[in-house]
């Protein structure tokens, strides 16, 4: 959780060399499908995603994502994965706005908590990852100039065997 803290508070420290800054803040609130896999479990839980960013230019932005607790039993092996949230902090890059839609590119850091559970209910040690993170992401312009549908892809961990991202659809609300 040190890394995410100190990554959160490098990317404000960050602000004030901004050319232009905040042009606005936004939260956005959407549903995922987290994908966690390892040797021996495949799981797909739905969780809430909640984001909140501010725009530092039209081009940059700063965002924070907290992801809802998953826990799923694998229908083939037995086994279980329980995932205790995920908490991450973001870079956006984004293509700025082109007749209401945008793409976007993010780069950071996530922070997790993973446990298993096997066949014959063996449970593995609650273990802490912590990684980069990237996510691509496309937002379009509905009903009035502040409101956005989002969807999303990120992968929030990847080491040897263990894989953990997720595909998001939301709505984002520009201030």
């Amino acid at each position: 959780m040190k890394k995410l803290h100190y990554l959160a508070l490098l990317l404000i420290a960050c602000l004030p060399a901004a050319p232009v800054m905040a042009f606005g803040l936004y939260v956005e609130g959407a549903a995922s499908v987290l994908s966690g896999e390892d040797t021996i479990v495949q799981v797909r839980p739905v969780v809430s995603k909640v984001t909140a960013g501010v725009e530092i230019t039209p081009h940059y932005m700063i965002e924070v994502q907290s992801i809802g607790n998953g826990d799923e039993t694998d229908a083939g092996s037995g086994a279980s994965l329980q995932i205790g949230g995920i908490s991450a902090a973001y870079l956006r890059l984004d293509s700025g706005l082109n007749a209401g839609m945008r793409m976007y590119f993010l780069v950071g850091q996530a922070e997790t908590t993973l446990s298993a559970t096997g066949i014959n209910g063996f449970t593995a040690s609650e273990t802490t990852y912590s990684d980069f993170s990237w996510g691509v992401g496309i937002e379009d312009r509905i009903l009035f100039k502040y409101l956005f549908l989002t969807v999303s892809y990120t992968e929030y961990y990847k080491e040897n065997d263990t894989k953990l991202s997720s595909g998001s659809i939301g709505v984002k609300l520009a201030f």
